[in-house]
């Protein structure tokens, strides 16, 4: 019998980060959560700490989201604004959207397009995948 962790259907929240020019774009995958959350967190503050003034959170592969990931990308969006950085968010599934409506936060948070055209790029930059668990950008 298989546990649910072996489930090919089920995979760890990671985060793949594709560091640009000007920018970078974070990409976390899986659910968003009070578990999740706190190694986002860390990374969106190495990546502000390495000189990053321009994060673009990409939602698209979030599958669920909760208050605390609620509250983080609040706290982000604040941190960016007192700092004059850029802080911006790509639209995620349907029901993370909905969320984020039912918040009343679809018209204060900063949007970008689904596929702004600098983070387009057919050929991607290298990409960085962590898992919740590690630590630092390898």
């Amino acid at each position: 019998m298989h546990s649910p962790r072996s489930s090919p259907h089920i995979s760890e929240f990671h985060v793949d980060v594709h560091p640009e020019r000007e920018r970078v774009r974070v990409e976390p995958i899986g659910e968003l959560d009070l578990g999740t959350a706190p190694g986002l967190r860390h990374q969106l503050q190495e990546l502000r700490a390495s000189g990053f003034d321009a994060i673009v959170l990409d939602l698209r592969r979030i599958t669920f989201l909760d208050s605390t990931g609620i509250a983080l990308i609040l706290a982000e969006d604040r941190v960016a604004r007192e700092r004059g950085h850029e802080f911006l968010l790509i639209s995620g599934p349907p029901a993370v959207q909905r969320v984020l409506g039912m918040c009343g936060l679809l018209d204060e948070l900063r949007f970008a397009g689904s596929e702004p055209a600098q983070l387009a790029s057919p050929a991607q930059p290298e990409t960085v995948s962590q898992t919740s668990s590690e630590a630092s950008v390898t």
